[in-house]
């Protein structure tokens, strides 16, 4: 039975706490709302935050709602109207939810909404950093030009494969892992195929892997005019650290954002994922390797600044040397890595170069 507008009309829960736990996905979500005191209801609704907005203002006006959902593909926007429209809400790492045996071995979206929403209720969830529209924006540009690198080289790979399935050898002139013009010229028209049919293949080939390089090309010289313009400052703060080039100091400003909302450097190195994981259990200790938690576009290139350093910097080479005498080198470029991230802290906090 529907409750009517009249007799909603004159009621006041401005002095109560809804909870409101969001199992989102792209064609409906599972909706699950609890009080201070038991659960209220659990229902499944469009994929529209409109819809709860509307639900929660009909059943019960003037209440006090807090709500929850997990980051993925839905992003922020369901974030940032929730907020635009009273709620607080935040959006948390699904790893971060509190889960029993017995929710693992039987999970639904339902289940999943009631545990967000009794999560929220006992105050068990941390929220992660929501950035605005024009840096997410900014920051997907950056992401975009690593996947077109990644394209790239998927491309190369699968015309190689043409070649090696049919036999066809590369002559020693060409014989380069940068594809010349003069290459590409040597394999659209000079190359011995038996059929017009192999001439089309590779001809294919070819136009889907420039097409992916001129993407990645416009890609480049946005982020360039960025890095003159918007982040000029930031740019070479970070650029005076060395090791960190133009697309390393992109992507750390994109990824990091505001370097404030770390409490301190082991924040820091926990977000970028330079963290050792640990088990302990009574005299016993063991700690492993790096944590698989991390910020999967920030640990990269970082990494990358952190091998160019030990090749242009004296000071990051004999640390780096002398940390090779105790442990592996894949293990003593994470302490090199660390030591670059505490760099990027001070120059990001004190907005000066090194």
């Amino acid at each position: 039975m529907k409750t009517s507008n009249k007799t909603t009309e004159n009621l006041d829960f401005s002095n109560h706490d809804f909870f409101i736990g969001l199992d989102v996905h792209k064609k409906e979500w599972a909706v699950s709302i609890y009080s201070n005191d038991f659960e209220l209801k659990t229902f499944v609704q469009p994929s529209d935050p409109m819809a709860l907005i509307n639900h929660m203002n009909t059943y019960f006006p003037k209440g006090n709602f807090y709500s929850v959902y997990e980051a993925g593909f839905s992003g922020f926007w369901i974030h940032k109207i929730l907020e635009s429209n009273g709620f607080k809400n935040i959006v948390i790492n699904p790893s971060d939810v509190p889960t029993t045996n017995k929710e693992l071995k039987s999970k639904t979206d339902k289940l999943d909404a009631r545990k967000l929403a009794r999560a929220l209720r006992a105050n068990q969830l941390s929220p992660i950093y929501v950035p605005d529209d024009e840096v997410l924006e900014e920051r997907y540009l950056l992401r975009q030009r690593k996947k077109l690198v990644n394209d790239i080289t998927r491309q190369k790979n699968r015309i190689k494969t043409m070649l090696n399935f049919l036999g066809m050898k590369v002559p020693e002139e060409y014989d380069s892992p940068y594809w010349k013009k003069a290459f590409r010229i040597y394999l659209r028209n000079e190359l011995n195929y038996k059929t017009y049919s192999g001439k089309i293949t590779i001809a294919a080939l070819l136009d889907t892997l420039e097409n992916v390089e001129a993407n990645k090309k416009n890609i480049e010289k946005e982020i360039l005019r960025l890095s003159k313009e918007k982040y000029k400052e930031k740019v070479i703060w970070l650029k005076s650290i060395p090791g960190i080039g133009l697309l390393g100091a992109m992507t750390i400003i994109t990824e990091i954002v505001d370097i404030r909302r770390f409490r301190n450097l082991e924040s820091l190195y926990s977000y970028a994922g330079f963290i050792p994981t640990c088990h302990s259990s009574g005299e016993k200790e063991y700690t492993g390797r790096i944590t698989q938690r991390c910020n999967q576009y920030l640990r990269p290139i970082i990494l990358q600044c952190a091998w160019r350093a030990i090749k242009v910097n004296q000071e990051m080479f004999y640390s780096f040397t002398q940390l090779s005498k105790k442990m592996k080198k894949n293990k003593a470029i994470v302490r090199i890595s660390r030591k670059l991230l505490s760099r990027v802290s001070y120059v990001l906090k004190n907005e000066k170069t090194i």
